[in-house]
């Protein structure tokens, strides 16, 4: 790495507003000169995720995830260094210069996005009448097809291999992308995507990590997807979101549909804050995907009972992010694409207004699977409400819902919140934890003052000067703290990046997070340094009393009489330290 690479990325680092980038993916709220929010990386419900401009440092003290904004792109975007570094250039101004590198032999990543760019324009330049047809006749004009970059793989085996092998693409890549399939004891391969329309799924940065193929015709299976590759897991990423993450960060809106049709209609009536999950069942990295530009979800599955069914399932997943979940009600309608064909845009957003709380519909929904006119069914919807209600952890949430579904059921409140609570009480009984109970002991002063002379270190020149002469790195407690000190103590200009290994860097983040401006630095280190050195002769001493009490009984009464004049010596050095 040369010399102006080096100054490229630190001036990279400097310009670049750490906040600004990472409040586009983590709604932050400010606390002191730091800001915190929910930690992306990691279900949590309580934040512990925190960002310094002053220090332009990232950190989250629940899973240790942290760096600077270079790291945070890399981790959010599965990004590799050179490719975090070009996105953050473009955003400052400095243009990032790498030598050209020849596909064969550029990173895997980048030869599998090549690959996937390649494969999807072969598919759209087969975009023939017949798929546009069918388009129109859902109601999509043909100028989302091109929004969408919808393509169409021809029947015939091997079109695609011939055309990106031709291409000088490596066959064993392109399998590896999951285009093409490798024929069972032979050196051949054959397409995955045969007689469908492609639908390519492509990240927030323009970026092709696979494609959803849909069956042109009646075969099975309907629709089929990239299988996980290097660059793609379809439990983890949207169709959609590269067009529709800027409208649902503006409004903290998303609206959560099934199909990709639908996706496309809802972003053809100006409901560009869609977004679809990629023909699987949605899941809690797809919910946490949602939760960084989203604060509420309307749910808009089709209108059977297996749209019902996932409805439900989506719903329990965004709940576990706190994001408030609505349901929209299609009425007798199949699916927010023929909706919107037949009604437009302003029936469906009375739709959306009128779309009832995830809780409130699967009460309703589940109370009228029973007739209540007959007192065992009464009991049965009574009992799966209560299940319902018992799992709810807001007791605000809890005491309105109890009063709506004691009128449902034609009930006195008083029944149900006394079976919620015998519930509630067998469940805790059951799942007793005793890990709520451990009380972590909070640090001695001795590391306080450890760990505050690292922050000194850290962060100044002169603060490394009077440490270096006052005080002996053995004297540290913590192993980890004191190599840290030795370390710090060599750098002209320490960098985050400059230490040991990977713990260090966790143990920094946090301690550099955590520290409080100090008036007077001078006397603050000379205040950590005594605390360190009486607590290490408090330590001394305690080892020589025991081992007094220890040679009295075993009557070496010389040895006492020595351990006694050295006990006598630390207790003149403390109170010198201590006037």
């Amino acid at each position: 790495m040369g010399i102006n690479f080096k100054q490229t990325i630190e001036e990279i680092k400097n310009q670049t507003d750490i906040l600004a980038v990472i409040s586009g993916y983590v709604q932050l709220k400010k606390r002191g000169k730091n800001h915190i929010g929910l930690c992306p990386f990691h279900s949590e419900k309580t934040a512990s995720f925190t960002v310094s401009p002053e220090k332009n440092i990232f950190h989250c003290f629940g899973c240790s995830e942290g760096g600077n904004a270079i790291d945070f792109i890399m981790k959010i975007e599965g990004l590799e260094f050179i490719e975090a570094l070009k996105l953050l250039g473009d955003k400052v101004g400095i243009p990032v210069e790498t030598k050209a590198v020849d596909p064969k032999t550029k990173s895997e990543r980048l030869r599998f996005y090549s690959i996937n760019e390649e494969a999807c324009k072969f598919f759209e330049s087969h975009l023939d009448t017949s798929v546009v047809s069918y388009f129109e006749q859902r109601g999509v004009k043909k100028e989302q097809l091109k929004i969408f970059r919808i393509g169409f793989s021809k029947e015939g085996w091997d079109n695609l291999t011939k055309h990106l092998i031709g291409r000088g693409f490596n066959p064993a890549d392109i399998e590896r992308t999951g285009l093409i399939i490798k024929k069972e004891n032979q050196n051949e391969y054959f397409d995955r995507f045969r007689n469908r329309i492609i639908f390519p799924i492509i990240d927030m940065r323009g970026k092709i990590l696979g494609f959803s193929g849909r069956a042109f015709g009646n075969f099975e299976p309907k629709y089929l997807n990239s299988p996980d590759s290097p660059i793609f897991h379809k439990g983890e990423t949207l169709f959609g979101l590269n067009l529709a993450h800027d409208a649902i960060k503006k409004k903290r809106f998303a609206i959560l549909v099934e199909g990709n049709v639908d996706l496309m209609m809802c972003h053809q009536h100006n409901l560009q804050n869609t977004v679809a999950p990629l023909g699987t069942a949605f899941s809690q990295a797809q919910a946490k995907l949602i939760k960084r530009f989203a604060d509420t979800v309307a749910i808009a599955f089709d209108a059977d009972p297996a749209g019902l069914i996932a409805a439900e399932r989506a719903e329990a997943q965004l709940r576990e992010t706190d994001i408030e979940v609505r349901i929209v009600d299609l009425k007798d309608k199949k699916d927010p694409a023929d909706f919107l064909a037949e009604k437009g845009e302003e029936a469906f957003l009375k739709l959306l207004k009128e779309s009832q709380a995830a809780l409130e519909f699967k009460i309703k929904r589940k109370i009228q699977k029973y007739d209540l006119k007959r007192i065992e069914s009464k009991a049965k919807a009574t009992a799966e409400v209560v299940e319902i209600l018992s799992k709810e952890k807001n007791p605000v949430i809890v005491n309105e819902y109890i009063k709506l579904s004691a009128k449902l059921l034609g009930l006195e409140d008083n029944i149900l919140v006394s079976e919620i609570k015998r519930k509630s009480f067998y469940k805790k009984k059951r799942g007793f934890d005793k890990s709520r109970y451990i009380i972590n002991k909070p640090a001695t002063k001795r590391i306080e003052a450890e760990k505050s002379l690292i922050r000194f270190a850290f962060e100044n020149k002169s603060a490394r000067e009077i440490i270096s002469k006052e005080i002996v790195i053995k004297d540290f407690s913590n192993p980890q703290y004191a190599d840290i000190m030795e370390r710090l103590l060599k750098l002209s200009s320490p960098e985050i990046d400059d230490l040991n290994s990977e713990a260090e860097k966790v143990i920094v983040r946090g301690i550099l997070l955590h520290g409080d401006p100090v008036e007077n630095l001078e006397q603050s280190i000379k205040d950590c340094i005594l605390t360190i050195k009486k607590e290490e002769l408090q330590t001394q001493s305690n080892l020589i009393r025991t081992e007094i009490k220890k040679e009295e009984a075993l009557g070496n009464f010389e040895r006492v009489k020595g351990l006694q004049e050295e006990f006598t010596k630390l207790g003149e050095i403390f109170r010198s330290l201590s006037r």
